[in-house]
């Protein structure tokens, strides 16, 4: 057995191995966990309490039951065979917040420990450092005093250091660590940092998310690397200033939905905005567009091929042009195929809330809180997602929870797909005890042999139903608890057919959109026609034409160039044969 195993027998089983400084810190935590799992195994007397069903490994017990707004953060990595994690704790007792971080693995079972000595911390996010400067280290970020602060815990013994007094100024921290030791760090403020001297000095500022008409909404904006260090993207959702062309349009906490990329190892940036309230179309819910509120629930990752894969909470539907109030999606993108598909059930998504005799629990609004994980290679993308739970087939009224508040309770969902996201299977439970409220899963993958693929997770049980933070939503309980489980699927990748043969008509949405001033429109034609492709405005006048021709059957592209035109909304027809179909894109100056 290696030193680093027996350090990590030793971390869990008690203080053999460890220094004494650092056995009193790991025996103090260890009571603490045993006390609090103890305590959550006796009879309360609250009349709101629901029982709560043991599932999965059970990391620590906390009466914070939110983890997120915009983004639920990286909680969990992998390294040589261990899962390295970070949680929150809070109770009725001790009311600080506390980041704590474990490691272990589920057939081997888990240590706790607290990161930090003093100060109350929260919302941590992790990344351990597989090379370069800092190899070997599990890697935290937190905030505390309206500063991000960063931890390094050391996966031979465990031992934890303060990076810096602070690194940042701003809440809700995230970073990638690449791997010749930079590190671009992210806040509340969308505003990109990077340091190349482990934070020896200042770090300096390369980036914000839509500098031009984000607010400075205050939520997670995260930042992830492909494996490889190569690609980063830097992810959010906003909404816009009350100005320009979008004066009038802004509704809510999130209208946008944007990224900075780079494919240089973050040495240079792009933006570009993938979805805006009510003119992004969902293109496996024809007539759908889709409405982004509730700080839009965006989180990402990104492959070694530089493909960007995002999921997100759709809030709601436009149907037609009109608002269906009712229906809460799970949706994803990927800067490869550039359209967005719902991947939640149908039936969940029309039916959810119509009935107003319950309520969802916080901001979990339907398919929430969806997170996607993806193979290296980009092939196989899984997404997992918290949504209301059924008795029996989704659908119709969920399981309620009838506390001070009717509450319905959730289950864990995941999707998967073979053919790197450009279709996905139908929803399955992930976790489903019945009458339990499953919520705020983060997951990543470990491929296997074959087909056979492993999802690490965790997620929350909120004992009593409802987000406390919410002032309409049930209390707090000092039994809900982080989780910790794994399960395995098999991902058949599927195999592309190069000489596919366009057989249909379609019209896809535009690319950039919004845009300024070109963008990239493109069709298929099943056969060989006279094709006009024409724009207008909302008034219904014809501003240009950008095909008027005979074209070969097939997959066809076109550029346009908007630089004579104001601002503001324009559809593009095409005629081809009888197939006539027209989209909306947005210019933007």
């Amino acid at each position: 057995m290696t030193k680093r195993l027996l350090l990590l027998a030793a971390f869990l089983v008690g203080t053999m191995g460890l220094t004494n400084a650092q056995a009193l810190k790991v025996q103090k935590a260890q009571k603490a966990n045993e006390a609090q799992i103890e305590q959550a195994g006796a009879e309360s007397t609250s009349p709101n309490t629901v029982k709560k069903v043991a599932v999965g490994e059970q990391l620590l017990l906390t009466d914070y039951d939110y983890a997120g707004n915009n983004t639920i953060p990286q909680m969990i990595d992998l390294y040589e065979g261990l899962v390295f994690g970070t949680a929150m704790f809070r109770s009725s007792t001790v009311t600080a917040r506390e980041v704590h971080f474990f490691v272990g693995s589920k057939a081997e079972g888990f240590a706790v420990s607290k990161l930090h000595s003093t100060g109350s911390h929260g919302w941590g996010t992790v990344q351990v450092a597989k090379e370069g400067p800092l190899a070997g280290q599990g890697l935290i970020m937190t905030h505390s005093g309206g500063n991000s602060w960063l931890f390094n815990v050391s996966m031979e013994d465990f031992s934890v250091t303060e990076r810096s007094a602070h690194v940042i100024a701003g809440n809700f921290p995230g970073f990638a660590y690449l791997p010749d030791g930079t590190v671009f760090v992210t806040n509340a403020n969308g505003v990109l940092y990077k340091s190349t001297d482990d934070f020896a000095t200042a770090p300096t500022q390369v980036g914000v998310l839509d500098p031009e008409r984000a607010t400075a909404w205050p939520s997670e904006y995260y930042v992830k690397t492909s494996p490889n260090g190569q690609y980063l993207m830097h992810f959010g959702a906003w909404t816009v200033k009350g100005n320009g062309p979008f004066e009038g349009f802004v509704q809510d906490s999130a209208d946008f939905v944007g990224i900075n990329y780079s494919n240089d190892q973050g040495a240079t940036w792009e933006f570009e905005e993938i979805a805006y309230d009510g003119i992004t179309e969902v293109a496996n819910r024809p007539g759908y567009t889709l409405i982004i509120e509730n700080f839009g629930q965006v989180n990402g990752v990104v492959d070694n091929n530089g493909v960007r894969h995002i999921a997100a909470n759709g809030y709601s539907y436009y149907v037609n042009g009109e608002d269906t109030t009712f229906a809460f999606p799970a949706v994803y993108w990927n800067s490869r195929d550039r359209q967005w598909l719902a991947i939640s059930d149908q039936n969940v998504e029309t039916t959810l809330y119509a009935d107003d005799s319950y309520a969802r629990p916080g901001n979990g609004f339907g398919s929430a809180y969806p997170v996607p994980a993806v193979s290296p290679d980009g092939n196989k993308v899984v997404i997992a997602w918290q949504g209301p739970e059924y008795a029996a087939t989704p659908g119709g009224t969920p399981n309620i929870y009838n506390g001070t508040v009717a509450i319905h309770y959730t289950d864990l969902y995941y999707v998967t797909s073979g053919d790197g996201g450009k279709s996905f299977s139908a929803p399955e439970i992930l976790v489903g005890e019945q009458n339990t409220q499953e919520s705020y899963p983060y997951i990543v993958m470990s491929e296997g042999e074959g087909t056979t693929n492993t999802l690490h997770f965790v997620y929350m049980v909120d004992a009593i139903p409802g987000t406390s933070l919410f002032a309409d939503n049930n209390e707090a309980s000092d039994e809900s608890a982080w989780y910790y489980d794994e399960m395995e699927v098999d991902i058949v990748v599927g195999v592309e057919d190069e000489a596919t043969v366009v057989n249909s008509f379609e019209l896809e949405q535009n690319y950039p959109n919004p845009f300024n001033p070109s963008t990239t429109i493109k069709y298929n034609l099943p056969e060989a026609g006279m094709v006009t492709l024409k724009v207008y405005d909302v008034l219904g006048k014809e501003v240009a034409t950008i095909v008027n021709q005979v074209q070969n059957q097939g997959s066809h592209e076109v550029s346009f160039n908007a630089s004579n035109l104001a601002s503001g909304l324009y559809i593009y027809k095409i005629s081809a044969g009888n197939f006539v179909s027209s989209k909306k894109m947005m210019l933007m100056k």
